[in-house]
């Protein structure tokens, strides 16, 4: 009988995300496909495909973002015949910052002359991955802006009566 392990060749990773990867290799006689990984040396995880072939084909799933992945891949032939790889890793993409919600609209402001209100931008604006939101406010005459924690300082000058419209961006 065949006591001939498979060769294993041309292993690649692709199709990497911040949440999964692909793991590709060939054998030179059909086999089954195994990656064992983990984000140690001692790798605990593993996926298995029992389907004899010499393309292989295992995509791991619900990875962690930006974190080290180590790996071998394993292949048995219907002998019972394995083959390893050697121990190597790829790294997980860093999650895509999502941009920040606005929850407006932010209600208008009537500022009795000479005197200083505050808003809390934070109440208008959300942002999903949790980051801590800077704000900033468009130029206008006449009055001053300061941003604070998300807290905007709205002074007028000193006897300015009139309407003005700010754009706050976070």
């Amino acid at each position: 009988g065949d006591v001939t392990p498979p060769e294993i060749s041309t292993l690649i990773v692709k199709d990497l995300t911040n949440q999964s990867a692909r793991i590709e290799w060939d054998t030179d006689e059909l086999s089954d496909s195994t990656v064992f990984y983990g984000v140690t040396n001692n790798l605990g995880l593993e996926t298995h495909k029992n389907e004899l072939v010499v393309e292989h084909g295992i995509d791991l799933l619900n990875l962690l973002d930006d974190q080290t992945y180590f790996f071998i891949v394993e292949s048995c032939d219907e002998f019972g015949n394995c083959a390893q790889s050697a121990l190597d890793s790829f790294i997980t993409l860093e999650s895509p910052n999502l941009l920040p919600v606005f929850n407006g609209p932010i209600p208008d402001l009537i500022i009795e002359e000479d005197t200083v209100e505050e808003i809390d931008l934070n109440d208008f604006f959300f942002d999903p991955d949790g980051d801590k939101l800077e704000f900033t406010a468009s130029n206008v005459n006449d009055i001053d802006i300061l941003i604070d924690d998300g807290v905007a300082v709205i002074k007028p000058d000193l006897n300015f009566h009139g309407i003005r419209e700010v754009v706050f961006t976070a």
